[in-house]
Protein backbone atom coordinates (compact mmCIF):
# COMPACT_ATOMS: atom_id res chain seq x y z
CA UNK A 1 0.00 0.00 0.00
CA UNK A 2 2.97 2.02 0.94
CA UNK A 3 5.05 2.02 -2.70
CA UNK A 4 1.74 2.34 -4.32
CA UNK A 5 1.40 5.90 -2.07
CA UNK A 6 4.67 6.43 -2.89
CA UNK A 7 4.28 5.55 -7.29
CA UNK A 8 1.28 8.07 -7.01
CA UNK A 9 3.26 10.87 -5.68
CA UNK A 10 5.70 10.45 -7.97
CA UNK A 11 3.43 10.21 -10.79
CA UNK A 12 1.33 13.36 -9.65
CA UNK A 13 4.56 15.39 -9.18
CA UNK A 14 6.03 13.93 -12.30
CA UNK A 15 2.99 15.63 -14.28
CA UNK A 16 3.00 18.90 -12.05
CA UNK A 17 7.51 19.34 -13.09
CA UNK A 18 6.25 18.44 -16.88
CA UNK A 19 3.43 21.05 -16.44
CA UNK A 20 5.86 23.54 -15.14
CA UNK A 21 8.53 23.40 -18.17
CA UNK A 22 6.13 23.52 -20.96
CA UNK A 23 4.28 26.32 -19.17
CA UNK A 24 7.08 28.43 -18.58
CA UNK A 25 8.18 27.76 -22.32
CA UNK A 26 4.69 28.66 -23.22
CA UNK A 27 5.04 32.09 -21.03
CA UNK A 28 7.74 33.44 -22.70
CA UNK A 29 6.99 32.59 -26.27
CA UNK A 30 3.80 34.04 -25.39
CA UNK A 31 4.39 37.06 -23.19
CA UNK A 32 7.83 38.02 -23.42
CA UNK A 33 8.69 39.67 -19.87
CA UNK A 34 6.22 38.90 -17.15
CA UNK A 35 6.90 40.96 -14.04
CA UNK A 36 6.65 39.12 -10.86
CA UNK A 37 4.83 41.50 -9.58
CA UNK A 38 2.29 40.73 -12.33
CA UNK A 39 1.78 37.23 -11.47
CA UNK A 40 1.60 37.25 -8.12
CA UNK A 41 -1.42 40.45 -8.53
CA UNK A 42 -3.22 38.22 -10.73
CA UNK A 43 -3.19 34.99 -8.49
CA UNK A 44 -4.88 37.59 -6.05
CA UNK A 45 -8.04 39.03 -8.40
CA UNK A 46 -10.51 37.57 -9.91
CA UNK A 47 -9.76 35.82 -13.46
CA UNK A 48 -13.38 36.82 -14.73
CA UNK A 49 -12.76 38.74 -17.60
CA UNK A 50 -10.12 37.36 -19.14
CA UNK A 51 -9.64 37.24 -23.19
CA UNK A 52 -10.57 33.50 -23.92
CA UNK A 53 -7.92 33.20 -26.52
CA UNK A 54 -5.63 33.27 -23.63
CA UNK A 55 -7.23 30.46 -22.24
CA UNK A 56 -7.28 28.16 -25.55
CA UNK A 57 -3.21 29.33 -26.21
CA UNK A 58 -2.48 27.82 -22.55
CA UNK A 59 -4.25 24.66 -23.53
CA UNK A 60 -2.66 24.48 -26.95
CA UNK A 61 0.59 25.94 -26.40
CA UNK A 62 1.19 24.46 -22.74
CA UNK A 63 -1.47 21.85 -21.77
CA UNK A 64 -1.87 19.48 -24.32
CA UNK A 65 2.10 19.08 -24.63
CA UNK A 66 2.29 18.87 -21.29
CA UNK A 67 -0.15 15.91 -21.30
CA UNK A 68 1.50 14.19 -24.42
CA UNK A 69 5.10 14.21 -22.69
CA UNK A 70 3.68 12.79 -19.81
CA UNK A 71 1.48 10.01 -21.30
CA UNK A 72 5.02 9.14 -23.57
CA UNK A 73 6.68 8.77 -19.99
CA UNK A 74 3.90 6.88 -18.06
CA UNK A 75 4.36 4.55 -21.52
CA UNK A 76 7.97 4.00 -20.91
CA UNK A 77 7.20 3.71 -17.04
CA UNK A 78 4.72 0.75 -17.93
CA UNK A 79 6.75 -0.65 -19.97
CA UNK A 80 9.78 -1.05 -18.12
CA UNK A 81 7.61 -2.25 -14.65
CA UNK A 82 6.70 -4.76 -17.28
CA UNK A 83 10.59 -5.67 -18.48
CA UNK A 84 11.26 -5.53 -14.35
CA UNK A 85 9.34 -8.25 -13.74
CA UNK A 86 10.84 -10.36 -16.47
CA UNK A 87 14.15 -9.69 -14.72
CA UNK A 88 15.42 -6.86 -16.91
CA UNK A 89 16.02 -4.21 -14.84
CA UNK A 90 17.41 -0.59 -16.34
CA UNK A 91 17.82 1.15 -13.10
CA UNK A 92 16.15 4.29 -14.22
CA UNK A 93 15.28 5.94 -10.84
CA UNK A 94 12.27 8.02 -11.43
CA UNK A 95 12.71 10.40 -7.91
CA UNK A 96 15.58 11.24 -9.04
CA UNK A 97 14.63 12.48 -12.18
CA UNK A 98 11.64 14.16 -10.86
CA UNK A 99 13.62 15.85 -8.35
CA UNK A 100 15.85 17.08 -11.53
CA UNK A 101 13.25 18.96 -13.27
CA UNK A 102 12.41 20.42 -10.60
CA UNK A 103 16.19 21.60 -10.02
CA UNK A 104 16.35 23.03 -13.29
CA UNK A 105 13.12 24.49 -13.30
CA UNK A 106 13.91 26.24 -9.80
CA UNK A 107 17.30 27.31 -11.62
CA UNK A 108 15.79 28.34 -14.69
CA UNK A 109 12.79 30.31 -13.82
CA UNK A 110 14.48 31.67 -10.80
CA UNK A 111 16.81 33.58 -13.64
CA UNK A 112 14.32 34.45 -15.88
CA UNK A 113 11.47 36.46 -13.20
CA UNK A 114 15.01 37.33 -11.08
CA UNK A 115 13.28 35.41 -8.23
CA UNK A 116 16.23 35.94 -6.29
CA UNK A 117 16.39 39.48 -6.24
CA UNK A 118 12.51 39.50 -6.08
CA UNK A 119 12.49 37.64 -2.59
CA UNK A 120 15.84 39.63 -1.43
CA UNK A 121 13.56 42.95 -1.74
CA UNK A 122 11.12 41.21 -0.13
CA UNK A 123 12.66 40.23 3.14
CA UNK A 124 14.16 43.73 2.97
CA UNK A 125 11.26 46.42 3.84
CA UNK A 126 12.06 49.96 3.21
CA UNK A 127 10.33 52.92 5.19
CA UNK A 128 11.13 54.80 1.69
CA UNK A 129 8.14 55.28 0.31
CA UNK A 130 6.43 56.17 3.57
CA UNK A 131 9.34 59.19 3.91
CA UNK A 132 8.59 60.15 0.60
CA UNK A 133 4.64 59.84 -0.15
CA UNK A 134 2.37 63.01 -0.01
CA UNK A 135 -1.38 61.68 1.12
CA UNK A 136 -3.25 63.64 -1.03
CA UNK A 137 -5.51 66.33 0.37
CA UNK A 138 -7.82 68.98 -0.48
CA UNK A 139 -6.01 71.37 1.17
CA UNK A 140 -3.02 70.75 -0.70
CA UNK A 141 -5.10 71.99 -4.08
CA UNK A 142 -6.45 74.74 -5.54
CA UNK A 143 -8.99 74.18 -8.09
CA UNK A 144 -9.47 76.67 -10.93
CA UNK A 145 -13.01 78.97 -10.64
CA UNK A 146 -14.00 77.00 -13.61
CA UNK A 147 -13.20 73.40 -13.90
CA UNK A 148 -12.02 71.90 -16.79
CA UNK A 149 -13.42 68.54 -18.44
CA UNK A 150 -10.78 65.76 -18.86
CA UNK A 151 -10.67 63.09 -21.35
CA UNK A 152 -7.56 60.31 -20.35
CA UNK A 153 -6.96 58.36 -23.28
CA UNK A 154 -4.99 55.06 -22.34
CA UNK A 155 -3.55 53.00 -24.81
CA UNK A 156 -2.77 49.37 -24.94
CA UNK A 157 0.95 48.65 -24.74
CA UNK A 158 1.37 51.76 -26.98
CA UNK A 159 5.20 52.82 -26.39
CA UNK A 160 7.05 56.12 -27.41
CA UNK A 161 9.68 53.23 -28.57
CA UNK A 162 7.64 52.45 -31.96
CA UNK A 163 7.93 55.75 -33.72
CA UNK A 164 10.90 55.64 -36.17
CA UNK A 165 14.36 56.78 -35.32
CA UNK A 166 14.60 59.76 -36.38
CA UNK A 167 11.67 61.12 -34.18
CA UNK A 168 13.43 59.01 -31.19
CA UNK A 169 11.56 55.65 -31.56
CA UNK A 170 13.59 52.20 -32.67
CA UNK A 171 12.18 51.80 -36.37
CA UNK A 172 13.65 52.66 -39.53
CA UNK A 173 9.97 53.31 -40.50
CA UNK A 174 7.80 54.09 -37.45
CA UNK A 175 4.50 51.85 -36.41
CA UNK A 176 2.94 55.21 -34.98
CA UNK A 177 3.41 58.37 -37.11
CA UNK A 178 0.15 59.74 -36.12
CA UNK A 179 0.59 59.58 -32.48
CA UNK A 180 4.31 60.81 -33.52
CA UNK A 181 3.31 63.83 -35.04
CA UNK A 182 0.53 64.23 -32.57
CA UNK A 183 3.21 64.39 -30.22
CA UNK A 184 5.20 66.86 -31.75
CA UNK A 185 2.45 69.32 -32.86
CA UNK A 186 1.35 69.49 -28.98
CA UNK A 187 3.23 69.09 -25.62
CA UNK A 188 4.91 65.45 -24.81
CA UNK A 189 7.46 64.81 -21.62
CA UNK A 190 10.59 63.03 -23.26
CA UNK A 191 13.70 61.80 -21.42
CA UNK A 192 15.24 62.45 -24.75
CA UNK A 193 16.40 66.30 -26.29
CA UNK A 194 14.59 67.08 -29.06
CA UNK A 195 13.16 63.61 -30.03
CA UNK A 196 9.97 61.38 -28.52
CA UNK A 197 10.82 59.70 -25.44
CA UNK A 198 8.66 59.08 -22.46
CA UNK A 199 7.85 57.86 -19.30
CA UNK A 200 10.52 55.06 -17.48
CA UNK A 201 9.02 51.43 -17.01
CA UNK A 202 9.04 50.88 -13.19
CA UNK A 203 7.99 47.83 -10.95
CA UNK A 204 4.55 48.18 -9.87
CA UNK A 205 3.62 49.47 -13.40
CA UNK A 206 4.09 47.31 -16.08
CA UNK A 207 0.61 45.83 -17.10
CA UNK A 208 -2.87 47.11 -17.49
CA UNK A 209 -4.09 47.61 -13.79
CA UNK A 210 -0.59 48.53 -12.17
CA UNK A 211 -0.17 51.09 -15.08
CA UNK A 212 -4.17 52.14 -14.40
CA UNK A 213 -3.61 52.80 -10.85
CA UNK A 214 0.14 54.31 -10.43
CA UNK A 215 -1.55 56.39 -13.39
CA UNK A 216 -4.11 57.59 -10.82
CA UNK A 217 -2.68 57.38 -7.55
CA UNK A 218 1.16 58.37 -7.40
CA UNK A 219 2.11 54.76 -6.38
CA UNK A 220 3.18 51.20 -7.17
CA UNK A 221 1.19 48.50 -7.25
CA UNK A 222 2.68 46.03 -4.98
CA UNK A 223 1.15 43.39 -3.31
CA UNK A 224 3.11 41.09 -0.38
CA UNK A 225 2.93 37.42 -1.44
CA UNK A 226 2.33 37.04 2.19
CA UNK A 227 -0.93 39.31 2.08
CA UNK A 228 -4.64 37.05 1.00
CA UNK A 229 -6.21 37.52 -1.65
CA UNK A 230 -7.98 40.66 -3.10
CA UNK A 231 -11.61 39.13 -3.33
CA UNK A 232 -11.69 38.61 0.14
CA UNK A 233 -12.13 41.99 0.79
CA UNK A 234 -14.68 43.99 -0.08
CA UNK A 235 -12.55 47.14 -0.46
CA UNK A 236 -9.82 47.68 -3.03
CA UNK A 237 -7.16 49.87 -1.40
CA UNK A 238 -9.51 51.76 0.95
CA UNK A 239 -6.25 53.61 2.10
CA UNK A 240 -4.98 55.28 -1.09
CA UNK A 241 -6.64 58.46 -2.38
CA UNK A 242 -7.13 58.77 -6.41
CA UNK A 243 -7.43 61.09 -8.98
CA UNK A 244 -11.36 59.63 -9.26
CA UNK A 245 -11.57 60.62 -5.51
CA UNK A 246 -10.16 64.34 -5.82
CA UNK A 247 -12.19 64.65 -9.24
CA UNK A 248 -15.42 63.17 -7.43
CA UNK A 249 -15.18 65.33 -4.59
CA UNK A 250 -14.72 68.54 -7.03
CA UNK A 251 -18.16 67.54 -8.14
CA UNK A 252 -17.02 65.80 -11.55
CA UNK A 253 -18.65 62.71 -13.15
CA UNK A 254 -16.26 60.03 -13.59
CA UNK A 255 -16.82 57.46 -16.51
CA UNK A 256 -14.31 54.38 -17.76
CA UNK A 257 -15.34 52.93 -20.98
CA UNK A 258 -13.26 49.79 -22.20
CA UNK A 259 -13.67 46.88 -24.45
CA UNK A 260 -13.54 43.85 -21.82
CA UNK A 261 -14.85 42.82 -19.12
CA UNK A 262 -13.72 45.53 -16.06
CA UNK A 263 -14.39 42.67 -13.43
CA UNK A 264 -10.89 41.27 -14.29
CA UNK A 265 -7.71 42.84 -12.87
CA UNK A 266 -9.70 44.30 -10.29
CA UNK A 267 -10.85 47.64 -12.40
CA UNK A 268 -14.34 47.55 -11.59
CA UNK A 269 -14.01 47.45 -8.07
CA UNK A 270 -11.01 50.00 -8.26
CA UNK A 271 -13.14 52.58 -10.15
CA UNK A 272 -16.31 52.26 -8.73
CA UNK A 273 -14.75 52.40 -5.48
CA UNK A 274 -12.32 55.61 -5.92
CA UNK A 275 -14.54 58.12 -7.96
CA UNK A 276 -17.71 56.06 -8.16
CA UNK A 277 -16.79 55.87 -12.01
CA UNK A 278 -19.50 54.80 -13.66
CA UNK A 279 -18.62 52.08 -16.07
CA UNK A 280 -19.04 51.46 -19.45
CA UNK A 281 -17.61 47.56 -20.56
CA UNK A 282 -18.08 44.46 -22.11
CA UNK A 283 -21.06 43.67 -19.81
CA UNK A 284 -22.52 46.85 -19.93
CA UNK A 285 -22.14 46.82 -24.04
CA UNK A 286 -24.44 43.42 -24.12
CA UNK A 287 -26.85 44.70 -21.21
CA UNK A 288 -28.11 48.17 -23.06
CA UNK A 289 -27.85 46.64 -26.84
CA UNK A 290 -24.39 48.60 -27.94
CA UNK A 291 -23.06 45.01 -28.93
CA UNK A 292 -25.31 41.62 -29.62
CA UNK A 293 -25.73 39.54 -26.42
CA UNK A 294 -23.56 36.76 -28.10
CA UNK A 295 -20.57 39.28 -29.86
CA UNK A 296 -17.24 38.41 -28.50
CA UNK A 297 -14.06 39.25 -30.23
CA UNK A 298 -10.67 39.31 -28.62
CA UNK A 299 -11.52 40.69 -25.17
CA UNK A 300 -14.44 41.65 -25.81
CA UNK A 301 -15.18 44.37 -28.71
CA UNK A 302 -12.84 46.05 -30.68
CA UNK A 303 -11.66 49.43 -30.75
CA UNK A 304 -13.43 50.47 -33.40
CA UNK A 305 -16.60 49.77 -31.51
CA UNK A 306 -15.67 51.58 -28.48
CA UNK A 307 -14.73 55.13 -30.12
CA UNK A 308 -18.17 54.87 -31.60
CA UNK A 309 -19.27 54.53 -28.21
CA UNK A 310 -17.44 57.23 -26.76
CA UNK A 311 -18.09 59.67 -29.34
CA UNK A 312 -21.68 59.25 -28.19
CA UNK A 313 -20.62 59.29 -24.65
CA UNK A 314 -18.65 62.83 -25.51
CA UNK A 315 -21.56 64.46 -26.97
CA UNK A 316 -23.97 62.89 -23.70
CA UNK A 317 -22.26 64.33 -21.12
CA UNK A 318 -20.85 67.53 -22.70
CA UNK A 319 -24.80 68.63 -21.94
CA UNK A 320 -24.33 68.38 -18.41
CA UNK A 321 -23.86 70.70 -15.67
CA UNK A 322 -21.01 69.35 -14.08
CA UNK A 323 -17.57 68.68 -15.55
CA UNK A 324 -16.93 65.39 -17.01
CA UNK A 325 -14.29 62.72 -16.29
CA UNK A 326 -13.94 60.19 -19.64
CA UNK A 327 -11.73 57.72 -19.22
CA UNK A 328 -10.89 54.79 -21.91
CA UNK A 329 -8.87 51.99 -22.33
CA UNK A 330 -7.87 50.48 -25.86
CA UNK A 331 -7.48 46.83 -26.00
CA UNK A 332 -6.63 46.26 -30.17
CA UNK A 333 -2.70 46.50 -29.71
CA UNK A 334 -2.84 43.88 -26.48
CA UNK A 335 -0.22 41.10 -26.76
CA UNK A 336 0.82 38.58 -27.85
CA UNK A 337 -0.62 39.62 -31.67
CA UNK A 338 -3.33 42.26 -30.99
CA UNK A 339 -6.49 42.36 -32.94
CA UNK A 340 -6.79 43.33 -36.23
CA UNK A 341 -9.95 44.99 -37.25
CA UNK A 342 -11.68 45.52 -40.43
CA UNK A 343 -10.00 49.26 -40.75
CA UNK A 344 -6.67 47.70 -40.29
CA UNK A 345 -4.42 47.90 -43.40
CA UNK A 346 -1.90 45.05 -44.15
CA UNK A 347 1.48 47.29 -44.06
CA UNK A 348 3.61 45.65 -41.42
CA UNK A 349 5.33 41.96 -41.58
CA UNK A 350 3.18 40.83 -38.93
CA UNK A 351 -0.56 41.30 -37.61
CA UNK A 352 0.60 42.88 -34.26
CA UNK A 353 2.52 45.64 -35.73
CA UNK A 354 -0.55 45.96 -38.54
CA UNK A 355 -3.02 46.54 -35.21
CA UNK A 356 -0.65 49.23 -33.45
CA UNK A 357 -0.65 50.67 -36.63
CA UNK A 358 -4.36 50.69 -36.74
CA UNK A 359 -4.71 52.20 -32.98
CA UNK A 360 -2.42 55.13 -33.53
CA UNK A 361 -4.22 56.19 -36.69
CA UNK A 362 -7.73 55.27 -34.62
CA UNK A 363 -7.07 57.49 -31.91
CA UNK A 364 -5.42 60.51 -34.13
CA UNK A 365 -8.85 60.48 -35.57
CA UNK A 366 -10.71 60.65 -32.61
CA UNK A 367 -8.53 63.17 -30.93
CA UNK A 368 -9.59 64.99 -34.39
CA UNK A 369 -13.05 64.85 -33.63
CA UNK A 370 -13.05 65.83 -30.09
CA UNK A 371 -11.20 68.96 -31.24
CA UNK A 372 -13.47 69.79 -33.57
CA UNK A 373 -16.50 69.34 -30.72
CA UNK A 374 -18.06 72.76 -29.20
CA UNK A 375 -17.09 71.37 -25.23
CA UNK A 376 -13.42 70.77 -26.65
CA UNK A 377 -12.45 74.71 -25.45
CA UNK A 378 -12.70 73.44 -21.88
CA UNK A 379 -11.59 69.90 -22.17
CA UNK A 380 -7.94 68.48 -21.92
CA UNK A 381 -6.79 65.42 -23.48
CA UNK A 382 -4.42 63.05 -22.30
CA UNK A 383 -3.19 60.22 -24.44
CA UNK A 384 -0.79 57.81 -22.77
CA UNK A 385 0.57 54.16 -23.09
CA UNK A 386 -0.44 51.55 -20.22
CA UNK A 387 3.03 49.97 -19.97
CA UNK A 388 5.62 48.53 -22.67
CA UNK A 389 4.46 46.07 -24.67
CA UNK A 390 5.30 42.09 -23.52
CA UNK A 391 5.17 40.65 -26.53
CA UNK A 392 7.79 38.53 -27.31
CA UNK A 393 8.43 39.70 -31.05
CA UNK A 394 8.82 43.20 -29.46
CA UNK A 395 11.13 42.38 -26.77
CA UNK A 396 13.16 40.34 -29.36
CA UNK A 397 12.81 43.13 -31.97
CA UNK A 398 13.58 45.45 -29.59
CA UNK A 399 15.53 44.17 -26.76
CA UNK A 400 14.71 44.20 -23.04
CA UNK A 401 12.98 47.17 -21.63
CA UNK A 402 15.82 49.35 -20.51
CA UNK A 403 15.51 52.05 -23.61
CA UNK A 404 11.80 51.80 -23.99
CA UNK A 405 9.42 54.14 -22.94
CA UNK A 406 5.41 54.90 -22.41
CA UNK A 407 4.30 56.83 -24.77
CA UNK A 408 2.21 60.31 -23.46
CA UNK A 409 0.40 63.89 -25.21
CA UNK A 410 -1.14 66.27 -23.72
CA UNK A 411 -3.39 68.18 -25.42
CA UNK A 412 -5.86 71.74 -24.19
CA UNK A 413 -3.41 71.43 -21.31
CA UNK A 414 -4.33 74.75 -18.62
CA UNK A 415 -0.27 75.09 -17.78
CA UNK A 416 3.16 75.15 -19.42
CA UNK A 417 5.64 73.48 -18.35
CA UNK A 418 9.36 74.76 -17.20
CA UNK A 419 10.79 71.56 -19.12
CA UNK A 420 9.52 68.70 -21.11
CA UNK A 421 13.07 67.41 -22.39
CA UNK A 422 15.63 65.40 -20.80
CA UNK A 423 12.97 64.13 -18.08
CA UNK A 424 13.03 61.31 -15.90
CA UNK A 425 9.65 60.17 -14.59
CA UNK A 426 7.33 57.01 -14.48
CA UNK A 427 4.34 56.35 -14.05
CA UNK A 428 3.37 57.96 -11.01
CA UNK A 429 4.04 61.40 -12.30
CA UNK A 430 1.32 60.83 -14.90
CA UNK A 431 -1.43 61.35 -11.60
CA UNK A 432 0.11 65.57 -10.18
CA UNK A 433 0.60 65.67 -13.84
CA UNK A 434 -2.84 65.57 -15.00
CA UNK A 435 -4.41 67.90 -12.23
CA UNK A 436 -1.90 69.89 -12.89
CA UNK A 437 -3.34 70.11 -16.83
CA UNK A 438 -6.47 70.98 -15.62
CA UNK A 439 -5.11 73.83 -13.75
CA UNK A 440 -4.91 72.79 -10.53
CA UNK A 441 -2.52 74.33 -8.29
CA UNK A 442 -0.82 71.71 -6.29
CA UNK A 443 1.21 73.08 -3.13
CA UNK A 444 4.48 70.99 -3.31
CA UNK A 445 4.04 69.69 -6.59
CA UNK A 446 3.82 66.21 -5.59
CA UNK A 447 1.16 63.38 -4.38
CA UNK A 448 1.96 59.91 -3.54
CA UNK A 449 5.60 59.95 -5.08
CA UNK A 450 4.34 61.49 -7.82
CA UNK A 451 5.64 64.72 -9.14
CA UNK A 452 4.01 67.22 -11.38
CA UNK A 453 5.99 67.61 -14.29
CA UNK A 454 4.60 71.30 -15.41
CA UNK A 455 6.21 72.52 -12.27
CA UNK A 456 10.08 72.74 -11.59
CA UNK A 457 10.60 70.27 -8.83
CA UNK A 458 12.18 67.46 -9.58
CA UNK A 459 10.90 64.18 -9.78
CA UNK A 460 12.10 61.76 -7.41
CA UNK A 461 13.66 59.67 -9.85
CA UNK A 462 15.59 62.92 -11.17
CA UNK A 463 16.29 63.40 -7.77
CA UNK A 464 17.74 59.93 -6.54
CA UNK A 465 18.86 58.94 -9.66
CA UNK A 466 16.67 56.35 -11.98
CA UNK A 467 18.82 53.03 -10.38
CA UNK A 468 18.40 54.36 -6.67
CA UNK A 469 14.82 55.10 -7.25
CA UNK A 470 14.12 51.99 -8.85
CA UNK A 471 15.57 50.06 -6.28
CA UNK A 472 13.71 51.50 -3.65
CA UNK A 473 10.36 51.08 -5.78
CA UNK A 474 11.12 46.97 -5.80
CA UNK A 475 11.69 46.87 -1.67
CA UNK A 476 8.63 45.73 0.34
CA UNK A 477 7.15 48.93 1.67
CA UNK A 478 5.03 47.87 5.17
CA UNK A 479 3.04 51.12 4.75
CA UNK A 480 1.66 50.53 1.31
CA UNK A 481 0.90 47.50 2.85
CA UNK A 482 -1.20 49.04 5.76
CA UNK A 483 -2.83 50.87 2.27
CA UNK A 484 -4.11 47.47 0.96
CA UNK A 485 -7.10 46.85 3.21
Amino acid sequence: MKHVFCSAIIVFLLFVDILLAITFGWVRQAFGGVSVEELIFHLKVPLQGTDISSFVSFFRGALLPSIGIFALMMAVWGRMRREKRQGINHRIRWKRIVVGIWVVECVVMGHYFSMGKYFYNQITATSWLEDNAIQPDEALLTWPEKKRNLIYIMMESMEASFASKRDGGMYDVGLTPELTEMARNNLSFSDQKDTLGGAFPIDGATWTMGAMFAQTSGLPLKLGIELNSMDQYSAFFPGVTTLGDLLERAGYHNILMIGSDATFGGRRNYFTQHGNYEINDYVWAKENGKIPKDYSVFWGFEDRRLIEMVKEKLLEVSEEDVPFNLTMLTVDSHFPDGYRCELCEKTYDTDYKDAIACSSRQIAQLVAWIQQQDFYANTTVIVTGDHLSMSAEMEKELGGYSHRRVYNCFLNASAAPAKTQERVFTAMDMFPTTLAALGVQIEGDRLGIGTNLFGTRQTLAEELGFEPYEQEISRHSRFFDSLAY
